[in-house]
């Protein structure tokens, strides 16, 4: 008579524990595959993309911008690539540090890229903190090899525990995300507005290159605090963390072994800003810093901005440009890139920009809003 055996090792199995694991690993790869409309945050989604846009490389840009906000937002890659006559790529991300910048020249390469020219900065905040200080950026930006190298480098076992987590288990660190999404729909709300990343921004990122333009704003904030504003941002005993230090070096030294030239931007900020960033000796100390790099890398040529005279009218904060700065921005850029790679003149390795004013530029520009207005009648035009 044969029957089910009792001793059976397969009884013994904890099947309930089993069944958990199994759900928890099927609630993790759902999230996982709809992060980016159930709560991925738009500053994480955008240095997901950046990644992939650095790893496809499939325009070969011979000329690559990198860095943070203030080259996101400040560098229009279509005028570059129409004005200087050499096709552009914006990788610059919101909140990007030396090591981002570093990965994504590595990634760009590897796929085959051959940039003439780096167009970069290192906003001093940013350079200040520590990069191992935040956790969504890397989860959504870094592999592997980035995570181990970072943590490396920064001799720092807990943040890869951290990210490793953060990277397995995505509900980990977008608890209030989840919940709130849950709520809504538990409560019957509509949910269309909670996308983390609406189409607008995805439309400008797209139409931009990677980078992002601000709209102008129509009451300029001339009443900010500046004195506030600069302890923030730039405070007066400001110096450069040890790990970014060292990424700045990789990523300058990766650049001369191909033979890359190295644009280092140092964006405009509102004249007032600059005037107490001097007054104060943050200029003077972070201005040390740079030429110190300048002087160690001979493929190093600082494009100046800091006495461009910018109006405040064309910011839309202190220091960050809005459309109509960053077309003259970008037209002063593009032009200095032209007589450089196109024209091979020898430039000067330190640059002063030309002073803001009217400049007769040509070319294709869409700030955020507009972007908005334009994915409004996309939808309007399917549904009639």
């Amino acid at each position: 008579m044969s029957g089910h055996d009792p001793r059976s090792p397969l009884r013994s199995l904890p099947w309930g524990l089993l069944g958990m694991f199994a759900l928890i690993l099927a609630v993790e790869a759902f999230a996982a595959d709809h992060e980016s409309d159930l709560f991925l945050k738009i500053d994480a989604w955008t240095w997901r993309q950046t990644g992939r846009r650095a790893e496809r490389s499939v325009s070969k840009p011979r000329v690559v911008c990198l860095g943070d906000s203030l080259v996101q937002v400040g560098i229009a890659s279509p005028l570059v690539e129409k004005h200087a006559g050499l096709s552009t790529c914006n990788l610059a991300i919101s909140g990007g540090q030396p090591a981002s910048s570093y990965f994504l020249l590595r990634r760009l390469l590897e796929a085959g890229g051959r940039p003439d020219a780096l167009v970069v900065d290192f906003f001093p905040r940013h350079l200040q903190q520590s990069p191992l200080n935040g956790l969504d950026p890397w989860t959504a930006l870094s592999t592997w090899g980035e995570i181990v190298d970072l943590a490396r480098a920064g001799r720092d076992a807990e943040f890869l525990g951290r990210v490793a987590l953060a990277k397995l288990l995505p509900t980990v660190r977008a608890r209030p995300e989840i919940r709130a999404n849950l709520l809504a729909a538990l409560n019957g709300e509509d949910q269309s507005d909670r996308q983390h990343v609406p189409p607008f921004l995805r439309r400008n990122l797209e139409v931009n290159q990677g980078g992002l333009l601000c709209p102008p704003i129509s009451t300029p904030a001339f009443d900010t605090d500046l004195e506030a504003w600069s302890k923030t941002y730039f405070p007066a005993d400001w110096s450069c963390d040890p790990v970014n230090d060292a990424y700045i070096r990789r990523l300058l030294t990766l650049a001369a072994s191909r033979e890359i030239q190295v644009y280092w931007l140092l964006p405009p900020i509102q004249p007032a800003l600059q005037q107490r960033c001097e007054q104060t000796g943050f200029d003077a100390r972070h201005l040390k810093f740079v030429r110190g790099f300048q002087a160690e890398f001979s493929n190093v040529t600082v494009l100046d901005g800091r006495h461009a005279n910018y109006d405040p009218k064309v910011f839309f904060d202190p220091h960050h440009l809005a459309r109509d700065g960053a077309a003259v921005f970008s037209f002063d850029v593009a032009k200095i890139l032209r007589r450089s790679i196109n024209a091979d003149r020898t430039l000067p390795r330190w640059v002063d920009l030309p002073t803001y004013g009217n400049r007769r530029i040509d070319g294709p520009l869409e700030d955020v809003e507009q972007s908005r207005m334009a994915a409004k009648l996309e939808r309007a035009k399917r549904f009639h």
